[in-house]
């Protein structure tokens, strides 16, 4: 090959393109919408930034992680439109002659034509580049708002590993298919379309598919400034794989030319290796993450199999820690280990990162040599039992090397190895390295098991089954000259000249040891006593300026030592490391855990982390002085406004956080959960109710909520907090209610509420899915305080906010059971003991049924005035007792009444099992209606509602005292016949034709798609109007809620939705039939006795109550589900019913057109005492078949008959 042959190809194909006027107007077009897109993503950053740490990763500094992948397919795109034409262009233009007789051989005449058509739209590029980082680092220089540096090495991957091997491919491909398909619009249209599933495929598919075909960098490396990455192996295997596949290509492409040339056979021999041998680095890639894969699989089994009575108790950890950045660690560490009383095995078992090679290991004195005396494999350090002669140990254990980062979270439920569809993308930009370990930055987090820790890394979250060790720590850390570590609390300097040498000796045990260093930019400040600090990259400083009034005038230092203060006092909290160190991480630090709770993996003892996406790099909201004039405080001085303004602003970034890195969760662990933690059986739910309580009554942030499913979803919060700024309202309340109704996402799940009816808290270990046992504990551990809340009103304490210091003080550094916390709950609120262990161990829920109310006027003689007494029964139906609040709707007040007006008046009572109530209330004026919130019941977190539509009564008597509440021996009323609701055990769905392959292969691709979350309720899916129509349009039938479906506790229906209807509108089609039997619901029971049974169909059609507005904020089902009125308009037609009893079978027919609200007689049957199946068939004439109730009604008189 001759490369002056190949600079000459490549100046006559630039010369060519240059003087066509389409060249240049892709180029214009390209380079227009690059900008565009640009400037846009630095318009969001500067506008929106402030307003949510989410948003604020959307920025132009880290844009190489969201817009590469859109600029390298644009200027694909050109490549492909310009190079499609080189095999067939020197044919149209009669030259084909004279080019074949050039002494140049195809491949090097399609080599050197590519290489131009290269340069022509990569130069272009590479100065849009260069455009861009210069902008950006000039923006820095004046201080120019709209604008952000680029992470440098990011652009430098862009450049070197990106455009290049990307375009060459592309172009490549795209000549070798117009050779083949003697068509270049067919060949262009065929690569265009790869590149979109390309596209497509790198944000549906899990990250152990994709990585080794991403041919974009900061798809694999996220960028970062703290610890830039520019080269991977696997980047490397992957650029080498393109351009070999494209020399293949062209190879293969000068065979298939005009040209005849003696080396013809050669050419095929070499494009065909060169295409297997890029084929083959793609395997190799593969194969070697599936090596890894396995790799991590192998940990997980080896560590599932020891026993937790074989895990030791470590009570002190002492030595010293050198870290080589980059290159590797060394520790020499002493462990005083308490060995587990009755172990089954015969080792006592540790975990230690498979990554070190052990130096040294003694227990007591005595060496233990590698066999016999202790194990290292797969990161589990096993030490013969034989060797632990005493109540305590000191174990020696001296190691070196480098850890193995893929060690970590070995029981992680969900990652990059289970995850498809849209979760992918959002589950990248969580982050994707356990730890870091750069040359210019490190952070060891406590999971990747960088220090000899109890037990196996299995299942640590389990605290029913496993105790949390707490262990004294005095650590001596070794790091690079003018670096600062931050790790558990307090840090004392002992060395700053060769290397900078720093001690951690926390007054109080902790749980687990992170460590994060780097050349940080430190600032601080003291608050009673307790250092808080802020270690920031240099680079970024510049956020720090909007807060600089803060600091200047102590505002910031004011506010926090109140909060503190307050904390302190209420709830007997206080921080107990003396230092708490606010770092900034890099945002490809991996921000979830493992088990199944995935929670947030960004704090430690003594550390809050920061993601370099976030605070920053955000661009908080400066001050201005027309805010003053907007004030909601006019009052104060223009410095108390300012003041009060940042501090808004700042606590407002974080307070809808979305990616696990909201401070709160830190700051709320600092107080409690890294001190103590409960063990035993219900533990796991006695942590996350402590843990509320923590965080309902701390004054320091706001919410900790952080849910590892909500976030892989696209953020509700998100879309709040856009629409708010363009609507210029800034409404953070919007925000606010976006956000905690993804609580009720969780809590409605069908499968939550199916666990609460049947089991117990202390049967958490059972659940399988994590996000059900999260909505679990969501939902039944505020019942909780609730009965403290209740105790306290009844005996008149008020030592609630101490509970949880109470619990500190006697259990801090160490664990409690359930029994010890009833104690101390018992010692602060009277005998609650037997109400909170019914709370933990009870399966089952209440359920209510409520009568009708009734209105009584009594006159007062004395003062001629009327007192409206008002009453309604309640019964608990269930054995399980439980709590309700009632809510007193006045009705309001006439037009041009000047006085107070209070809509509602609110009651709580305590509903003992299978009990009826009689509950009253007297007021000066009527009421409207009244609202009963039925909490975790039976009734799914029902509102009952009863409107006062009657005419109240005149009564004798004069106003007296009447109880609030009374027990009455009351019964509901009940239906008479057998009645099979669609919730019952009767009920199921019988298919009649098995769903096709193409229909389940479909279906998969739908889930690629939008991967919607199809929840399912007693066997059938729940109708949801946000999920896509593959779960209505293949012949399915879904849940459905609505006010006047037929149901005891729950009004429900089924309903059949046709293929080719999937959501309903006032314009749709009328012709809709769905004349394919597909599936029936048969609704089954046994008849007691021989005789006429009279059938009923019950159709839930009726005037929906509206469920948006209670006394309780919004229903939490209305969001999700469509009430009944929509039947009312969408054209209802035949229902067909078949009635099978032992060999008979009944037709029968029901025009749901004219369908009556209620129960509507479909015939009467003379019937055997057997089982008899009604069966509804989806065949209909209209748009729906519902299947909500039957009911059987013996007739014993005169025999009738249906037509």
């Amino acid at each position: 090959m001759n490369l002056q042959t190949l600079r000459a190809c490549a100046r006559l194909e630039i010369r060519t393109l240059i003087k066509l006027i389409r060249t240049w107007v892709f180029l214009f077009v390209m380079l227009a919408i690059s900008t565009a897109f640009f400037v846009l993503v630095t318009w969001h950053h500067v506008s929106f930034s402030y307003l949510n740490t989410t948003l604020g990763s959307l920025g132009p500094r880290y844009s190489a992680a969201t817009l590469a992948i859109y600029f390298i397919a644009l200027f694909a795109v050109g490549v492909v439109l310009s190079a499609m034409e080189l095999p067939r262009r020197d044919q149209r233009a009669r030259i084909d002659e004279v080019i074949g007789s050039c002494p140049v051989s195809s491949f090097e005449l399609f080599l050197g034509r590519l290489c131009g058509v290269l340069f022509v739209f990569a130069i272009p590029m590479l100065v849009f580049l260069i455009v861009v980082v210069l902008y950006g680092w000039f923006c820095h220089l004046i201080d120019f708002p709209h604008g952000e540096p680029v992470a440098f090495w990011s652009v430098v991957s862009i450049a070197i590993w990106d455009i290049g091997p990307n375009l060459f491919f592309v172009g490549a491909l795209v000549v070798l298919l117009s050779s083949v398909l003697r068509s270049r619009l067919g060949a262009a249209a065929v690569v265009l379309i790869l590149i979109l599933f390309g596209m497509w495929f790198h944000f549906r598919f899990p990250h152990f598919v994709t990585s080794p075909f991403q041919t974009i960098t900061a798809n694999v490396l996220f960028p970062s400034e703290l610890a830039p990455q520019f080269l991977s192996l696997g980047i490397v295997s992957n650029r080498v794989a393109l351009i070999t596949l494209g020399l293949g290509f062209l190879c293969l492409t000068g065979v298939l030319s005009a040209r005849v040339s003696a080396t013809r056979i050669t050419q095929f021999q070499t494009g065909f290796g060169l295409v297997f041998l890029g084929l083959l680095f793609f395997a190799g890639h593969f194969t070697a993450s599936e090596m890894g894969k396995q790799r991590f699989q192998q940990w997980a089994v080896a560590h599932q199999e020891p026993s937790p009575l074989s895990f030791p108790d470590i009570e002190y950890l002492r030595g010293s820690l050198a870290i080589h950045p980059g290159e590797y660690i060394a520790f020499d560490f002493q462990l005083q280990v308490a060995a587990p009383a009755s172990n089954p095995s015969d080792w006592v078992v540790f975990s230690l990162n498979p990554g070190y090679r052990l130096v040294s290991i003694s227990l007591d004195g005595t060496v233990l040599s590698d066999g016999d005396d202790f194990k290292f494999r797969n990161g589990l350090l096993k030490i013969s039992k034989h060797h632990f002669k005493n109540e305590t140990a000191s174990l020696d254990i001296s190691a070196r090397g480098r850890p193995n980062l893929m060690f970590a979270y070995l029981d992680t439920h969900e990652d990059f190895y289970g995850t498809v569809g849209p979760g992918t993308r959002r589950l990248y930009h969580m982050g994707t390295a356990n730890s870091i370990f750069h040359p210019r930055f490190v952070a060891l987090l406590a999971g990747t098991k960088w220090y000899p820790a109890s037990g196996s890394a299995w299942r640590e979250w389990d605290l029913e089954h496993r105790k949390r060790d707490f262990f004294n720590v005095d650590l001596e850390v070794s790091v690079p000259r003018n670096w600062i570590v931050a790790g558990p609390g307090h840090r004392d300097t002992l060395d700053a000249n060769r290397r900078s040498v720093f001690r951690f000796a926390p007054r109080l045990p902790v749980p687990e040891i992170s460590l994060i260093g780097s050349n940080f930019v430190r600032r601080s400040m003291v608050v009673s006593g307790d250092v808080f600090e802020l270690l920031i990259s240099a680079q970024h400083t510049r956020m720090l300026r909007p807060l600089l009034p803060l600091a200047q005038e102590r505002g910031f230092h004011s506010w926090v030592s109140g909060n503190v203060k307050r904390t302190r006092e209420e709830t007997g909290l206080d921080y107990p490391y003396s230092l708490l160190s606010f770092v900034e991480v890099p945002s490809y630090l991996r921000s979830y855990g493992g088990g199944r709770n995935l929670d947030s993996t960004l704090s430690a003892p003594g550390i809050i982390m920061l993601r370099e996406t976030n605070l920053p790099t955000a661009r908080l909201k400066p001050w201005s002085d027309e805010q003053y004039m907007e004030s909601d405080h006019p009052s104060w001085d223009l410095r108390a406004q300012r003041n009060n303004f940042l501090v808004h602003e700042l606590l407002n970034h974080f307070a809808f956080a979305m990616q696990a890195d909201n401070l709160a969760i830190g700051i709320h662990r600092q107080l409690f959960e890294y001190q103590t933690a409960p063990t035993g059986p219900g533990a796991i739910a006695l942590e996350f109710m402590l843990s509320e309580r923590v965080e309902n009554r701390s004054y320091l942030l706001g919410s900790t909520f952080f849910s590892f499913w909500e976030c892989v979803e696209p953020s509700h919060a998100e879309q709040f907090a856009l629409t708010s700024y363009l609507s210029r309202k800034n409404d953070y309340s919007e925000m606010q209610q976006s956000y905690f109704s993804q609580r009720d996402n969780i809590m409605r799940s069908a499968a939550v509420w199916e666990f609460l009816e049947s089991k117990s808290l202390t049967e958490l270990d059972e659940i399988e899915d994590p996000r059900n046992l999260h909505g679990v504990l969501l939902t039944k551990t505020p019942q909780f305080p609730l009965s403290l809340e209740q105790t306290q009103q009844i005996d008149g304490t008020n030592t609630a906010p101490t509970l949880e210091a109470n619990v500190l003080e006697k259990f801090r550094g160490t664990t409690f059971s359930v029994e010890d916390f009833l104690q101390i709950a018992a010692t602060d609120h009277g005998d609650v003991k037997d109400s909170m262990r019914t709370l933990f161990n009870t399966s089952g829920l209440p359920g209510y049924k409520i009568g009708a109310p009734s209105v009584e006027v009594r006159q007062d003689e004395d003062t001629e005035s009327s007192t409206y007494l008002t009453r309604f029964n309640l019964r608990n139906t269930e054995q399980v007792s439980g709590s309700v609040t009632v809510a007193w709707e006045v009705q309001p007040p006439p037009p041009g009444f000047s006085g107070s007006y209070t809509p509602y008046h609110f009651d709580r009572f305590s509903i003992d099992g299978n009990q009826s109530y009689t509950i009253a209330k007297q007021s000066e004026t009527p009421f409207a209606r009244v609202w009963v919130r039925t909490g975790v019941s039976l009734n799914r977190h029902g509102v009952l509602r009863l409107d006062f539509n009657v005419e109240p009564e005149q009564a004798d008597v004069p106003p007296s005292d009447v109880p609030l509440i009374s027990a009455v021996e009351w019964l509901p009323p009940t239906h008479s016949g057998i009645i099979v609701d669609d919730l019952d055990s009767g009920f199921s769905i019988v298919r009649h034709i098995d769903e096709s392959f193409s229909s389940r292969f479909l279906r998969f691709i739908k889930h690629l798609y939008s991967r919607p979350e199809v929840e399912w309720d007693n066997g059938l899916p729940v109708m949801r109007a946000e999920l896509n129509s593959d779960i209505t349009t293949n012949g399915n039938w879904v849940r459905e809620f609505g006010d006047h479906g037929f149901g005891r506790y729950r009004n429900t229906y089924a309903q059949f939705v046709p293929g080719t209807v999937s959501r309903w509108t006032e314009t749709n089609s009328k012709n809709t039939q769905v004349r394919q039997k597909v599936a029936s619901a048969k609704f089954s029971t046994d008849l007691p006795k021989q005789g006429l049974w009279q059938l009923a169909y019950y159709f839930p059609v009726g005037e929906s109550v509206s469920r948006f507005l209670t006394p309780f904020g919004s229903h939490r089902e209305f969001s999700r589900n469509r009430p009944e009125y929509y039947l009312q308009w969408i054209e209802r037609g035949t229902i067909k019913l078949e009635i099978h009893s032992e060999d008979q079978v009944h037709l029968a027919e029901l025009n749901s057109a004219e369908a009556q609200p209620g129960w509507n007689v479909i015939g009467v049957y003379e019937l055997q005492p057997t089982t008899v199946d009604v069966y509804i068939s989806n065949v209909t004439d209209g748009q729906i078949v519902i299947a909500d109730a039957v009911r059987w009604l013996f007739e014993p008189g005169e025999e009738q008959r249906p037509d």
